[in-house]
């Protein structure tokens, strides 16, 4: 981002430059320095939001790669004889061996791919030679399916001549030493020759091989060229492979069936010039021999011409050596050993094609099918491959062909041959505990929580090899579960409980199916919520020290065992834990029972106190109750009706304000028990009266009542003997002079 920023900075700057010196303007200057730094600020911002969102969302959305067809890397070490009786055998005959060899190099040239390497070692560099582990391959081609890249490929080949010399084994070890270091997909250590090894047995070849191919992940190629070519034993199952042209017309044979193997070629039938295939093709090959041999291309089924990507010529040498002892006269050519090489990287689909070659005396058409093994994940019915969340469960697992550029299904796989799968499910949990199965087709896997991730190699058409990858990040929305180890019932005494030891809980996950333990890491996660207690109990929850054992405690309410609740008791609580995109919770609803042994007695004792603070207050207050305490009518108004009348009968009776009244004494009022008492007055005289109940009253100054003409009850000189009992509907009154004053108690004055 640093480097684009720079460079687009530099290219305004210079801009800027160039106006100041063109135009010598200073506003237009100024304009165009104020819009380079608000391009800059805008620039970087838009760099940096995009970087940003690049980086969140790859780690907030889930990986899945869907299969990918990937080339694999190939390196093939070839061990070239290029000994004196590769042009004159033993009996002194000249033969043409060297240049069927030569000319088996330049095929194999032809056919690299883009990811293949061909390292050439001839054995003439490794003759005698004690430091021959530290000479190179005197040639190394890299793949290059262009026309040029290929063609000078071969040309290489074709324009080196050696000296003659021995077959020394050294060279083998040489090439197999550098194959076994070097990192590549695939490795194939070649030899050609025509005999034996200087001082080596076939059986130490032979042996030598096998550990090669066994031990070092290689494949061996021994291609034995001429009559007097060496033979070894082939064992396809240890990956050693030998292959014997005698004649010119074998080596035309044979170089088919060498290379189909080592790059994977497959041939594909010619029926009157014209191939058909029902698999999409990532390249077809058109392999042409013979001395007047021509490829000029394709037809497809609209009778386009499709031009080869790459068309090569290997041809025969007309060198056989720098040699002196070899005379250039009686060297045996073979100018019949002319091959063409033709590449179509078109991506095919299927159909029926018509190729176009002339003058070939053999025609061969190797294809590469364009497709790709794909993965597909099925909940039940429903395919979920690329479903973007994933939750733990069963999933039904089923593998397919499937063309590598467009996704379409491949139904008729008969070109493909013989598939063999090899799957693997892997299953990495939080906690970094890793599970790997293998899985056939139609298998139903259990998708746990974690990463996973699923590959399948299928191996078809022999040599042919593609890959699928799918990685998951998989969820689960597990349920935890809760079962008592301990049935809990305590007992209650006025000392508190007997027995404190908690409730014992064991939580668990429950996936749907099964029930497990909590993992540490689980465990150290869970969060236990409130606990909810709906009784006068003190109950507490905590996670023990043991993995997966919650304790519930009892205790007193308010530290008093009077106030705590007996009986069944309810509780429920809650408990989650999150870990990465995973969730499980669980509720739990339990109880505990109390029995309490706490007798009268005792809770006697423990009361006394308060039950002699509430005993007081109690007398107290019944002190106050009506009926108990004795209270004076209230139906008395505290100013009554008072009626003055004339005695001599001068005036009619008139009432008159202020003459009568009632006052209560306060302090029978504010003790409990006490009768009230107060006082009427009338005009001057006064009535000591005291609560008697039922709204009556008792006169307590009967002595001034008692035969007093000069006071009336009730309009009469009371004559009764104590007690004298009055009532609010009474009628009291006072003798003043020539006037009565008569108190209505029960009415109020106006």
């Amino acid at each position: 981002m640093e480097l684009c920023v720079l460079m687009i900075k530099k290219l305004m700057i210079l801009y800027i430059i160039y106006n100041i010196e063109s135009d010598n303007n200073f506003i237009l200057t100024t304009i165009y320095i104020y819009i380079y730094n608000v391009f800059m600020n805008i620039f970087r911002k838009f760099i940096f939001l995009t970087t940003f969102f690049i980086i969140f969302t790859s780690f907030i959305l889930p990986v899945n790669i869907k299969g990918e067809t990937n080339l694999p890397t190939r390196v093939i070490n070839v061990v070239f004889d290029d000994s004196g009786s590769m042009i004159r055998d033993s009996s002194g005959k000249y033969v043409d061996t060297w240049c069927q060899a030569k000319y088996a190099m330049e095929v194999f040239a032809s056919m690299l791919g883009e990811k293949d390497t061909l390292n050439i070692y001839y054995m003439s560099d490794y003759h005698k030679n004690s430091k021959y582990l530290e000479t190179p391959p005197k040639l190394t081609l890299k793949g290059n399916k262009s026309h040029d890249g290929a063609q000078k490929n071969v040309n290489k080949i074709h324009e080196i001549v050696t000296d003659c010399a021995g077959t020394p084994f050294d060279s083998v070890k040489k090439a197999h030493e550098d194959l076994k270091n070097i990192n590549a997909d695939e490795k194939w250590l070649v030899i050609v020759t025509d005999g034996g090894f200087d001082s080596t047995s076939n059986s130490t070849v032979q042996n030598y091989l096998y550990d090669a191919a066994t031990n070092d992940n290689m494949k061996i190629m021994m291609l034995g060229v001429g009559a007097e070519a060496a033979e070894i034993q082939q064992d396809e199952s240890k990956g050693v492979f030998f292959v014997k042209a005698a004649t010119s017309n074998d080596i035309l044979r044979e170089l088919t069936d060498i290379c189909n193997r080592i790059f994977q070629n497959n041939n594909l039938q010619i029926i009157d010039n014209s191939i058909s295939f029902n698999v999409p093709m990532s390249e077809i090959i058109v392999f042409a021999q013979g001395k007047d041999a021509k490829i000029n291309g394709i037809y497809d089924s609209n009778n386009n011409l499709i031009k080869p990507s790459a068309n090569t010529n290997a041809l025969f040498s007309s060198e056989a050596t720098i040699d002196a002892n070899y005379p250039k006269d009686r060297w045996i050519i073979d100018d019949d050993l002319v091959g063409w090489v033709a590449s179509f990287n078109n991506k095919f689909n299927p159909g029926t094609y018509k190729i176009d070659v002339a003058g070939a005396d053999s025609v061969d058409v190797y294809y590469k099918p364009n497709v790709t093994i794909e993965i597909y994940l099925y909940d039940g019915d429903k395919e979920v491959t690329s479903e973007k969340l994933l939750t733990s469960g069963n999933y039904k697992v089923q593998f397919g062909f499937v063309n590598a550029d467009t996704g379409e299904k491949v139904e008729d796989t008969s070109l493909l041959g013989n598939i063999e799968y090899n799957a693997l499910i892997k299953n990495i949990s939080y906690d970094g505990n890793e599970n790997t199965k293998a899985i056939k087709p139609g298998d139903t896997v259990e998708l746990k929580e974690g990463s996973i991730s699923v590959d399948v190699d299928a191996n078809f058409l022999e040599y042919n090899t593609v890959r699928s990858h799918l990685d998951y990040n998989v969820y689960s929305n597990n349920t935890l579960v809760f079962k008592e180890e301990t049935n809990k019932s305590y007992t209650l005494t006025s000392e508190g409980f007997k027995d404190t030891s908690p409730v014992k809980l064991r939580v668990k996950l429950f996936d749907g199916n099964n029930e497990k333990d909590l993992t540490e890491k689980q465990w150290e996660l869970l969060e236990l919520g409130k606990l909810e207690n709906y009784s006068n109990v003190g109950l507490t929850i905590e996670k023990g020290n043991e993995k997966g054992i919650i304790l519930v405690k009892p205790s007193l309410y308010q530290d008093d065992p009077f106030k705590t609740d007996d009986g069944i008791i309810d509780y429920s609580f809650d408990a989650s834990f999150n870990q990465e995109q995973s969730s499980s919770s669980g509720n739990y609803k339990g109880q505990i029972t109390i029995n309490k042994e706490i007798s009268f007695i005792d809770w006697i004792k423990q009361n006394l106190t308060k039950i002699i603070i509430f005993s007081a207050i109690l007398f107290v207050v019944l002190g106050y109750i009506p009926g108990i305490k004795k209270y004076l009518s209230r139906e008395i108004k505290r100013n009554p009706l008072t009626i003055k009348k004339d005695l001599r009968g001068y005036d009619s009776d008139k009432p008159v304000s202020n003459k009568s009244k009632r006052t209560i004494k306060p302090l029978s009022t504010i003790f409990p028990y006490v009768p009230e008492q107060g006082n009427i007055r009338v005009s001057s005289k006064i009535f000591s009266v005291v609560a008697v109940g039922g709204g009556d009253m008792k006169i307590k100054n009967f002595k001034a009542v008692i035969n007093n003409d000069k006071c009336k009850i009730n309009g009469s000189v009371c004559k009764k003997k104590p007690p004298i009992i009055i009532n609010p509907r009474s009628r009291l009154s006072s003798i003043e002079g020539d006037y009565e004053y008569m108190c209505t108690l029960n009415k109020k004055a106006k």
